[in-house]
């Protein structure tokens, strides 16, 4: 009898599940991803402990020891291993740096990061009034959009108003779905300003969404993403922060002397240290 099965009910719970202890390879594939993305984690973080957190370790003790030494009445108790404690501390921090900014990661230093995003697309459609949509190709010799029937490049001031341009995104599900950015007009079918701008120059407004394309850029959109922002605040302020707290709570400083201390720390490590963490 398999271990979980109920005698005289006929039922097998772990079977009911999809889940067999002792059947050979019975994790699944996320269980595997799981499992390996953990191993992995613990193996950077050998490897940011033995690069950066064993000679951090030691800076912290030493100038710790010389700095209470000389301004306070004396150090802190069991220095050694509270500056073993921070830097374990940091190094932890570090290898969460690696995964979570990872190169096509939009997360960064916060002297490097951006919340906009920007994209050009490969090719779209032009629908004027009393016309059939035309498609337009991204010509990669001269960055112009070309007519794949005319070769003519696209303008908006040629014979009927440009009302639509239609390209194709993604629909966040692994498929295509078309995207509609319709002309920004007045009732008289009269270009508008740009309240950004203030000056009169076409505006296709993408339907349903925010993102917008002028006839100087053409098929060319940008995006702000206040979610990269406020992720990326976060994640360079708790390293702040995490500076701070061991700094203070940890290495015992006073609070003042700990936070000019942290920012002390924070900006070159910043500046020098996470970019190579990054890459």
């Amino acid at each position: 009898m398999e271990p979980g099965a109920i005698t005289g009910v006929g039922l097998d719970y772990n079977s009911a599940l999809g889940f067999h202890p002792l059947r050979p390879g019975y994790l699944g594939r996320r269980d595997k991803f799981l499992i390996m993305t953990i191993l992995y984690f613990f193996l950077i973080l050998l490897l940011y402990i033995a690069m950066i957190g064993l000679p951090c370790a030691i800076v912290l003790y030493i100038g710790t020891l010389w700095f209470q030494s000389t301004i306070y009445s004396e150090p802190a108790a069991g220095l050694a291993w509270r500056a073993s404690v921070a830097a374990l501390a940091l190094a932890a921090y570090f290898s969460a740096f690696h995964f979570i900014a990872e190169r096509d990661s939009p997360f960064n230093t916060l002297f490097s990061f951006t919340a906009v995003r920007h994209k050009q697309y490969a090719q779209f459609r032009s629908v004027r009034a009393n016309h059939e949509p035309e498609l337009f190709r991204l010509d990669p010799r001269d960055g112009k959009y070309r007519g794949v029937e005319s070769g003519q490049p696209w303008t908006r001031a040629k014979e009927g108003i440009v009302r639509e341009i239609i390209v194709e995104d993604d629909d966040g599900h692994g498929g295509k779905k078309d995207v509609h950015f319709a002309a920004d007009l007045t009732s008289d079918d009269k270009l508008k300003k740009n309240p950004q701008t203030g000056s009169l120059e076409a505006r296709y407004l993408e339907v349903g969404g925010k993102r917008e394309m002028t006839d100087n850029n053409i098929g060319y959109v940008t995006t702000f993403r206040w979610w990269v922002l406020l992720g990326n605040l976060l994640l360079n302020f708790f390293h702040l922060g995490l500076w701070f707290a061991c700094l203070w709570l940890i290495l015992r400083y006073q609070w003042l002397h700990a936070l000019f201390l942290a920012a002390a720390f924070w900006l070159p490590v910043t500046l020098f240290l996470l970019p190579f963490v990054r890459g």
